[in-house]
């Protein structure tokens, strides 16, 4: 094993011995003999905690050359994402949630695997009738179908009520791309005084779609919000 690598990567971190002690756990003692050399053979627990402070694996402890170019690039990766704001560091997490679950080629027989995406969808509905509210935290992740419409959307919502009939029916699941504003006849997710509603845009109203359901005017009300563009229905 590759023991010299564990200070190339501290070092690369910017890491002092201190701090790899502190973080790992591992008496400081016990890391300059490792470092150094003097303790040749370490128990498996102790390098696995080491590993597990630089945020690396023990394969990046072997094949000293050919790990060092990879482990360059992956460490500049973990200083930057430690420099990102708890904000910066959910998104990175999602993206890499969505790209992990991008559709692949099996190694079996080259074919195919199942194409599918990783989206969120909102557990409280956008309401095509009195308003429902929408909280940005009440969210989970769903696998869905690689398609055209799933491949652009932000996220899903789902629809509650009648107004958006025959268009969009109750229960019906909508893909929907992030935008704060969409231009006028499409359909959008729209966060008015704290409720969500599906409706088309108008030129000052929101329109519903059934005529037996009233639209929204929107000077009447004081904080009206474009959440995104409705880009079809999902499965």
């Amino acid at each position: 094993m590759g023991l010299e690598m564990i200070g190339v990567i501290r070092k690369r971190l910017n890491m002092s011995v201190e701090e790899l002690s502190e973080k790992s756990g591992i008496p400081l003692g016990t890391l300059s003999k490792i470092s150094a050399g003097i303790t040749k053979d370490p128990k498996l627990d102790t390098v696995k905690a080491i590993a597990r402070a630089l945020g690396c694996s023990l394969d990046d402890f072997d094949d000293v050359q050919g790990n060092e170019s990879m482990l360059q690039t992956e460490i500049e990766h973990i200083k930057k994402y430690r420099d990102l704001d708890g904000h910066g560091q959910k998104a990175v997490d999602a993206i890499l949630d969505i790209e992990y679950t991008r559709p692949r080629i099996t190694e079996s027989d080259g074919s195919l695997a199942e194409c599918i995406r990783s989206l969120p969808e909102y557990d409280l509905p956008a309401s095509a009738g009195s308003g429902v509210y929408l909280h940005d935290d009440v969210v989970e992740f769903v696998n869905v179908p690689l398609t055209d419409l799933s491949r652009r959307a932000s996220y899903i919502i789902r629809v509650a009520g009648v107004s958006m009939e025959p268009t969009f029916n109750d229960g019906d699941r909508l893909y929907v791309e992030e935008t704060d504003v969409i231009d006028l006849g499409e359909i959008g997710i729209f966060v008015i005084d704290g409720e969500g509603f599906v409706k088309q845009q108008g030129d000052g109203f929101l329109i519903s779609l059934n005529p037996d359901s009233p639209d929204i005017r929107l000077f009447e009300h004081s904080d009206v919000r474009c959440w995104g563009l409705v880009l079809g229905k999902g499965e």
